[in-house]
């Protein structure tokens, strides 16, 4: 498991958020205790988040720093894990399941959804998880991509933004 100042510096670095104490040392108690992780990373596990406790944070976060979604501060939430957030939300909806998203603050994947699956056993240490490349076009990406096509100018667009 993470240190306690290593499971801190995550939350600054992936959300933005600096803990109080309080919440440092209850989240770091969550965590030791649920341990199940989508992708063993050095052998430490990840965080997996509701998107409702994802939001939590991000409210948090701009309402200790006083700054909006827009600052720099705020990228990855903006573009990463909000987008993500948004589509476990969307896949829950259309009947698909309840996921907890899994961020991460390497360069690849972003994110990795893990399936809420009530028939696994609380002792379950590794679950299958999808991991998926996220990004938030700008309109004026999507305007400015070439293409004859729609589906021509999105993967055009999604070429010269991720790569």
């Amino acid at each position: 498991m993470w240190s306690q100042d290593e499971c801190r510096q995550f939350f600054s670095r992936v959300f933005g958020l600096d803990l109080l104490d309080a919440e440092s040392d209850s989240i770091y108690e969550f965590l030791s205790t649920n341990t199940a992780t989508a992708m063993p990373r050095h052998g430490s596990p990840n965080a997996g988040l509701s998107p409702n406790v994802l939001q939590t944070f991000v409210h948090a976060a701009t309402e200790r720093t006083g700054l909006t979604l827009e600052h720099g501060r705020f990228k990855k939430v903006r573009e990463e894990i909000l987008p993500a957030a948004h589509f476990a939300i969307l896949l829950r909806k259309l009947g698909y399941g309840s996921f907890l998203l899994v961020p991460d603050d390497m360069p690849n994947p972003d994110i990795s959804l893990v399936k809420i699956d009530s028939s696994l056993g609380p002792n379950t240490t590794h679950l299958d998880a999808l991991p998926l490349e996220m990004m938030y076009a700008h309109s004026h990406a999507l305007a400015s991509a070439r293409g004859e096509s729609e589906a021509e100018k999105i993967a055009n667009a999604i070429i010269e933004i991720k790569f």
